[in-house]
């Protein structure tokens, strides 16, 4: 019962927030959201204590859905360990962004609408998280990428948030068509859609299917964790409210690809090469957007390319089959970056929705409990001891170096790596936002002031995740000793002792995280509170890394040339040559524009003169008399 309350309180607040919130008022519709989603987030905890003392496995019948053929697909909501955690980091922040949002969206005149969508993605994500066959899932999967396309899009009279809406949509159908091959090829070998059909079936096919099926919903999780190549519309997402950043990109919609694959990991453990696939992409891809966040300006871009980052970091983790570990990054990455893209969102209400750090600085006396909550966050981001990155971060970088899969060593360096530009750039952030002389107009800081409570409060329950989520269940997660906690949900060979083996991980593989992050810190006070001309000097020294950076390594100009440019042409030739000129030249339009003619040419005989009547009345009855003559 309380997992059916837990998916559908969501699904309720919605309708009611959609169509009768203008009925009841903005308070009264406010607080039934707020309160459905809530209870939703309690009996979430609730189950993941049970799960804590040793719950095991059920599977929830709804009702039929799809039995036709051979095809049975019933609607089930599973729950196991898996579950249990993405209920608890699902509903906690989408109550706390809920409770956010009624002072952030207050001046907006589209609330109702705003939380309808609110609600209504926290629905499609649990939905996904609880589907027990793989086309629930993708029921899911599509939900919330509907729920994103609408709340990139809020601020529809923006066209760049039109513009970030539609490519959200195109990226991800490419990686959803993917998914859906997947599926269809595990239906065709396996006969079944279900999880534990598939599963127990798995070893009778033979490795080439295995091979593809895993590389094709590997793909759906590119595109819906915005890995390298199919990347490009997290960025743009950010002309969302921010709100929508901390839910979607931070915590919840960008982590399904990450759950998607553990959840398949008994797929996935017998294709060694799609599992160093993922290292490969996942490495690249927190290299990457490290990279990038090293030169925006956009405070919530940069934390959307360090989501980005992160998430190939979960990535890395899944490939070399540390699942636990994965998903425990998925667990802390949720509070802090939930609490830095928040915390964002306080500045740019501080700041008169300004988003751009180069017009900021100073801004620690006047925004204190901001600054104080950015900083949590950003020790926490950065793996400072005790914090919570420091427990699950670390543990990945272990994971890499202890594996023997293919990819692992790739991995290891350019995780370190990564690890000292977040670091860097997430200082950065700070120190340009908070510290030294301000660079905004006079105007903007005489309006600027702390959030109100009903921000600052979810402000204040993030921190306690990001310094106490790490510390509270890393043995949960990483303690080899709980394995059979988690062997209803996820499936590791016998061969595959990554979670004994990073205990014997060397001491330098234990604290070169922290060592890079040190690193990144002092240089980051080097370059923006000590010799802050730095910065701009190596730019004009260093022009054609920082534009190559700046630009996002040219992966929007490059498929603009190559997808963009040449389908637009295909499209405008189809519609002005094919479809005005040929099918509508010659059909409706064509007809009608005969007609048009002819009934003009007709109406000149009518000249409104008698003796034209009279003469043509003639000429008819002398046709008649010659044809009665003939005849």
């Amino acid at each position: 019962m309380e997992l059916f309350l837990i998916v559908f309180l969501p699904l309720t607040g919605s309708i009611i927030s959609g169509f009768f919130g203008k009925a009841l008022g903005l308070k009264l519709s406010h607080l039934i959201s707020c309160t459905l989603i809530l209870t939703s987030s309690f009996l979430s905890a609730y189950l993941f204590y049970l799960t804590l003392n040793g719950h095991q496995y059920e599977s929830i019948f709804l009702l039929e859905w799809i039995n036709s053929g051979s095809i049975d697909a019933s609607w089930s909501l599973r729950f196991d360990t898996l579950t249990s955690v993405m209920l608890v980091v699902v509903t906690s922040v989408s109550a706390l962004v809920h409770i956010y949002s009624i002072g952030y969206m207050s001046h907006d005149p589209y609330q109702y609408r705003f939380f309808s969508y609110l609600s209504f993605f926290t629905f499609a994500m649990l939905m996904l998280v609880t589907s027990d066959n793989l086309l629930q899932l993708f029921f899911g999967w599509e939900g919330v990428g509907l729920a994103s396309y609408l709340l990139i899009g809020f601020w529809y009279q923006k066209p760049s948030a039109n513009a970030a809406a539609m490519k959200a949509f195109v990226v991800n159908r490419v990686g959803d068509f993917g998914f859906l091959l997947g599926i269809a090829v595990l239906y065709i070998s396996t006969g079944s859609v279900n999880f534990d059909t598939i599963f127990l079936k798995i070893n009778d096919i033979n490795q080439f299917t295995i091979n593809v099926s895993c590389l094709l919903l590997f793909t759906g999780a590119m595109g819906k964790s915005a890995q390298l190549f199919l990347h490009t519309w997290l960025p743009d997402a950010m002309e969302g409210p921010t709100p929508v950043s901390a839910l979607i990109h931070a915590a919840t919609m960008v982590t399904a690809g990450i759950f998607l694959v553990a959840r398949c990991s008994p797929i996935f453990e017998n294709s060694e090469l799609a599992l160093s696939f993922i290292i490969i992409i996942g490495a690249s891809t927190a290299f990457f957007a490290a990279t990038v966040g090293l030169v925006q300006n956009d405070i919530k871009r940069i934390i959307a390319y360090s989501t980005c980052s992160q998430l190939g970091y979960m990535f890395v983790a899944l490939g070399v089959g540390a699942y636990q570990i994965a998903i425990f990054h998925l667990f802390t990455h949720a509070f802090f970056k939930a609490l830095l893209f928040l915390g964002s969102g306080s500045v740019i209400h501080a700041m008169s929705d300004e988003q751009d750090i180069q017009k900021m600085g100073g801004l620690y006396k006047i925004i204190p409990f901001t600054w104080i909550m950015m900083i949590i966050g950003t020790l926490a981001l950065t793996g400072a001891p005790l914090l919570s990155g420091y427990y699950s971060k670390d543990a990945i970088i272990e994971s890499a170096y202890a594996s023997h899969a293919f990819g692992h060593q790739y991995a290891f360096y350019l995780l370190v790596f990564s690890a000292l530009l977040t670091s860097f750039y997430s200082w950065r952030l700070i120190f340009l936002t908070f510290h030294g002389k301000t660079r905004s107009s006079q105007d903007v800081l005489s309006k600027a002031h702390e959030s109100p409570l009903s921000m600052t409060f979810p402000l204040l329950l993030l921190s306690l995740g990001a310094v106490f989520s790490g510390f509270l269940f890393s043995d949960f997660f990483l303690s080899h000793d709980i394995k059979n906690l988690w062997d209803n949900s996820i499936y590791t060979n016998p061969d595959n002792h990554i979670l004994e083996e990073i205990h014997h991980s060397p001491f330098w593989v234990k604290k070169i995280p922290l060592l890079m992050m040190l690193i990144g810190f002092s240089m980051a006070v080097l370059f923006y509170l000590t010799f802050k001309n730095l910065p701009l000097f190596l730019s004009n020294k260093m022009s054609i890394i920082y534009k190559f950076l700046y630009n996002k390594w040219y992966f929007d100009q490059l498929y603009d040339v190559i997808f963009v440019n040449p389908l637009r042409r295909i499209g405008n030739f189809l519609w002005l040559i094919f479809d005005k000129k040929i099918i509508d030249g010659l059909g409706p339009d064509g007809i009608s524009s005969l007609v048009v003619n002819i009934s003009r040419n007709v109406s000149k005989i009518q000249t409104g003169f008698v003796y034209h009547y009279a003469f043509a009345m003639l000429i008819g009855l002398g046709i008649l008399l010659l044809r009665f003559v003939a005849y």
